[in-house]
């Protein structure tokens, strides 16, 4: 993300965009059971964001929330479980005024994150599987779809290094390279990733270990690992392996497991247990990132989308933490990239449902009244301030706003107690291009109806377009000459067309029939219908 977000700041439709990551998180930590908490300080002197690269940035961030949950269950003995969640919109904003000596306010990406732990005494791996669903839910809302996690555990990588011989000292030295060269990503082959160990290790161990961690996969992987007796004999390997199947069990019913690369060369720092990186393709490049991996494990022009593990918090007894941070300004980058390349329109930034407009008159007076009963009804409603506004200006500017419906006013319909209301994206041809009369009374229940079709009509879209593989399917049908058409398709559309059927018989189990304007002749067809929806809309001619 360009460093000039935080130097000018946040605002139109990249704020919109931020602000849904935020409000989505929120959302699903809350449904998990999470609650807010807030502390004063995230970071100090001691961490200037000076010479940090964004990977860092968000490394550095996390370690600070994993501080502050650890301060907040010392001055809180009473907590002996709970689901808590953080969301920091910029960590740079939080750094005590003491604190801000040397330190520049705009040097330095943001690096605001969302987290969320889960904190207890854990009988086995099930927080860990519910933190990685969580996670997943999220960016599965926010229409994220193809990323993986890379995950391994703490005692899987410490069993491999003892059986190969490494003292502790090199254990921790090891893992620091690892990681060192994972943020630098250096060092593009095998051979090169074993010159780079065999600086701590002998030329035999380092040759060995590199064959082991440039091991990754699924679940197979798990199953080849228990087949390698020169590591199942090590009680910390096994203990690992056998944490990791049960987690992959529990993946499996949190419909997760699809996503997961088991990848032994994924060896942080943090961590005393399962420890994850979710990476996704970075929106930055052009073509699609290579699938030749490094001997690090990452992935050719990936990007770090979240990190997480299980840690320790030492009190009376050992209470664990799982928790995961997810960064924002990445995510964003991948939003903002889907929706440039998108062919549905962009984000607006208002929200705004109804816009409240005047023929004729300027009526002002009944245009702030009617705004003010859309306003008590929940919705988002506005007009002009003019005392006498042009109905093609108010139009114009309720169009380029995006505001998907219109109530006009004019003395006429206002003496029947009635207004016009209008869906502003329909086509000049429309039945309903001019509007429908609805009386003031039920106009609240009607612009709540017209948003939930519009809301229908919206996910509909999101199924993706099948329109033309389910005309080929109908023409099909018809051509072999049959009495009897099946086909399980997610929609059809049809705009200006015309279907024959004689002869047909039609079945539908939970349809939804929208048909606003249309003209449907049955002739000789018989049509059955089970759970079925039909909406008609429109004037009879």
């Amino acid at each position: 993300m360009d460093d000039s977000y935080n130097q000018q700041g946040w605002t139109g439709r990249d704020i919109v965009i931020r602000d849904k990551i935020f409000n989505t998180a929120v959302e699903v930590f809350k449904r998990h059971g999470g609650v807010r908490m807030d502390t004063p300080y995230v970071a100090s002197q001691e961490i200037s964001r000076h010479n940090l690269s964004p990977e860092a940035l968000h490394l550095r961030a996390r370690v600070r929330l994993l501080e502050s949950i650890e301060r907040w269950l010392l001055k809180n003995p009473e907590v002996k479980s709970t689901k808590r969640y953080m969301i920091m919109r910029d960590c740079i904003q939080r750094i005590p005024c003491s604190d801000w000596d040397g330190i520049d306010p705009s040097d330095g990406p943001e690096d605001p994150v969302c987290n969320f732990s889960i904190v207890g005494v854990h009988d086995d791996i099930l927080p860990d599987a519910e933190i990685l669903g969580t996670l997943a839910e999220i960016l599965s809302k926010l229409d994220i779809n193809d990323y993986k996690i890379r995950i391994n555990h703490r005692k899987i990588a410490d069993g491999i290094f003892e059986s190969c011989g490494a003292s502790k000292d090199a254990s921790a030295s090891i893992r620091f390279a690892i990681s060192l060269l994972r943020l630098k990503k250096e060092f593009q082959s095998d051979d090169d990733f074993q010159i780079e160990l065999e600086k701590l290790l002998s030329p035999e161990t380092a040759r060995i270990l590199s064959q082991y961690l440039s091991r990754k996969g699924g679940r197979h992987l798990q199953y080849d690992l228990l087949l390698e007796e020169d590591l199942t004999v090590n009680e910390t390997f096994s203990s690992g392996l056998r944490e990791m199947g049960l987690l992959f069990y529990y993946l499996e019913m949190f419909g997760v497991m699809d996503r997961i690369d088991f990848d032994l060369s994924y060896t942080p720092l943090a961590g005393i247990g399962v420890v994850f990186m979710v990476v996704a393709p970075n929106p930055s490049l052009e073509s699609s990132p290579s699938q030749i991996t490094k001997p690090t494990g990452d992935l050719e022009g990936s990007i770090c989308l979240a990190t997480g593990s299980r840690n320790n918090f030492r009190r009376e007894k050992e209470i664990q933490v799982v928790s995961f941070s997810l960064d924002v300004n990445k995510t964003f980058d991948i939003i903002k990239k889907k929706l440039s390349t998108s062919s549905r329109k962009e984000i607006r930034e208002s929200e705004t449902e109804v816009y409240v407009m005047s023929f004729g008159d300027g009526l002002l007076r009944e245009r702030i009244q009617v705004c003010k009963k859309l306003w008590g009804a929940g919705f988002k409603a506005e007009f002009s301030y003019q005392k006498k506004p042009e109905l093609s200006h108010q139009m114009t500017t309720a169009r380029e706003s995006g505001i998907p419906f219109a109530v006009i006013l004019s003395e006429q319909l206002l003496q029947q107690q009635k207004v016009k209301v209008l869906d502003l994206s329909l086509r000049e041809s429309h039945i309903e291009k001019t509007g429908v009369d609805v009386n003031l009374l039920d106009l609240a229940t009607e612009i709540k109806q017209r948003l939930e079709d519009k809301q229908d009509e919206k996910e509909d879209d999101g199924e993706g377009d099948t329109d033309s593989e389910s005309t080929e399917d109908i023409d099909s049908g018809a051509a072999s000459g049959g009495e009897r058409f099946h086909e399980n398709v997610k929609k059809v559309k049809l705009e200006g067309g015309t279907v024959d059927m004689e002869g047909i018989e039609i079945e539908m189990d939970f349809a939804k029939i929208t048909s606003k304007g249309a003209q449907i002749e049955v002739q000789g067809a018989k049509i059955k219908m089970k759970n079925a929806k039909i909406e008609l809309r429109g004037r009879k001619e």
